[in-house]
């Protein structure tokens, strides 16, 4: 590479890719070799002949005994697929899970619970929360859905009439 990585317009001689294969050249020489490759194709390829089939491709000795034992495996036990009906059962059940502790959280946030336990300690441990804003905010949702269910009724009313 001495002379023909100098002037960035020439290629690799055969002499500097087979150093560059046996991995002798100097970093610096490494480097710029390295470097040129990756933006010459000509050069690239001819590395890339420098290397035999059978160098580039490594396996472990047991590795075909290993596939032909998965997949013999994998053809005597068939895959359990899961019905449309398991597969409803799991989102139901999902469904209840999720259903369940979003209404146990919003009975505790409600109750008043978390103020309760914000009373009981010390007012110079922790600072107290506000939770005035939250009752409002619930009588406001009470009388929006009494107001929806009234609204209801005198609907269905006049549908009956």
């Amino acid at each position: 590479m001495r002379t023909s990585l100098s002037n960035s317009n020439r290629h690799l001689n055969l002499e500097d890719l087979r150093l560059l294969k046996k991995e002798v050249l100097p970093i610096e020489e490494n480097i710029k070799a390295m470097a040129h490759i990756g933006v010459c194709d000509l050069c690239a390829a001819s590395f890339a002949a420098c290397f035999d089939d059978k160098e580039l491709v490594v396996v472990a000795p047991d590795f075909s005994g290993r596939v032909l034992k998965k997949i013999s495996k994998s053809l005597e036990e068939p895959k359990k697929q899961k019905t449309k009906e398991s597969q409803k059962k799991e989102l139901y059940f999902f469904t209840a899970r999720v259903s369940l502790a979003m209404c146990l959280t919003l009975m505790l946030f409600f109750s008043g619970t978390f103020s309760n336990i914000t009373r009981t300690f010390e007012a110079d441990k922790i600072n107290r929360i506000d939770l005035s804003g939250m009752n409002a905010f619930s009588e406001t949702i009470r009388t929006f859905s009494n107001k929806i269910i009234q609204v209801e009724v005198t609907k269905n009313d006049q549908k009956k009439k």
